[in-house]
């Protein structure tokens, strides 16, 4: 398998595969739609507001962009965590020792109130470091029930002698925001709300080329037409995109052509039905490596875990 990989990228002339869905050092894609979502959602945790919002479709980048949000904050001012939903039967003492775990308190209580305390200690004392907590929290559509959304709440209402302790990201699918719409107590705290709107078709094109240019592929190997089809199967997905086009690539390097065809996107597209397949949940990669706690729960922290983009 390893030849067959050496011989792909031999064929084009790669230095590296283009079109992984894993993060590639040193490449970072500028476009209004991703500036202008970072630049919002930054701004959350530096400016010390409360609870900041991320959504997004399956691929659109927010894994991406929570991971620049995290190199974002600079660990003499922030101590951070991540925590991954994994299923949507969540209880709310477990979460709340999540969180716990995640600023440090090495055994949380069960009892409720005894855990608020100790959680509340810890995040002075953080904030008496000159620290602010931030609290990332990926795949939140997971959070339906109220009990815990309620917690939410109350996090955001723990204040030290320097006033409140944690900032709050939530990062999810659009379905985050309807739950967020049925709590109005929590959804009247957002400050901060970030938007992930997939490529136009002239975004798409750019990025390719720039994944393509990053690989040092020449810009001839995928043609506009075959750009074009792209765009149209991956309806300007990021992680679609990628997908696509790296299976296209394989396409023509099986016919031992040097250029993607319409057909060759057509083929991808028919055989891997991105439409029809996508999860309904998709794990965030952000968190690599990941210790799993439990089945409800991917924890890491801190900051410190995150790889670079």
């Amino acid at each position: 398998m390893e030849n067959l990989r050496v011989d792909y990228l031999k064929h084009f002339d790669f230095e590296r595969e283009p079109f992984g869905n894993d993060p590639m050092a040193g490449f970072h894609f500028e476009c209004p739609q991703q500036t202008g979502a970072e630049r919002r959602l930054v701004r959350g945790p530096l400016q010390g507001k409360g609870l900041s919002v991320l959504v997004g479709d399956h691929g659109s980048g927010k894994t991406t962009l929570l991971r620049r949000l995290l190199e974002a904050l600079p660990p003499n001012r922030f101590e951070a965590g991540v925590m991954v939903m994994a299923r949507r039967e969540v209880d709310p003492t477990v979460f709340l020792q999540r969180i716990a775990r995640m600023f440090g308190v090495t055994t949380p209580p069960d009892e409720r109130g005894a855990l608020i305390a100790q959680l509340a200690g810890r995040l002075g004392q953080i904030q008496e470091r000159g620290l602010r907590a931030v609290a990332v929290i990926d795949e939140a559509h997971m959070l339906m029930g109220g009990d815990v959304l309620d917690e939410l709440r109350g996090l955001l209402s723990l204040e030290g002698e320097q006033g409140r302790t944690l900032s709050l990201v939530l990062a999810g699918l659009p379905a985050l925001e309807s739950s967020l719409g049925q709590h109005p107590a929590l959804a009247s705290r957002i400050e901060v709300k970030a938007r992930l709107e997939s490529f136009e078709e002239e975004t798409s094109a750019r990025y390719l080329a720039d994944r393509l240019g990053f690989a040092r592929g020449k810009p001839d190997i995928l043609p506009p037409a075959a750009v074009a089809a792209l765009h149209e199967h991956s309806e300007g997905v990021p992680r679609l995109l990628n997908t696509l086009a790296d299976n296209a690539l394989f396409e023509a390097f099986l016919d031992g052509r040097g250029a993607v065809t319409v057909a060759d996107v057509e083929r991808a597209a028919e055989d891997l039905a991105p439409g029809a397949t996508a999860p309904e949940f998709a794990t965030a990669e952000v968190l690599s490596p990941v210790e799993v706690e439990g089945e409800a729960y991917a924890v890491v922290s801190p900051v410190e875990a995150i790889p670079g983009s």
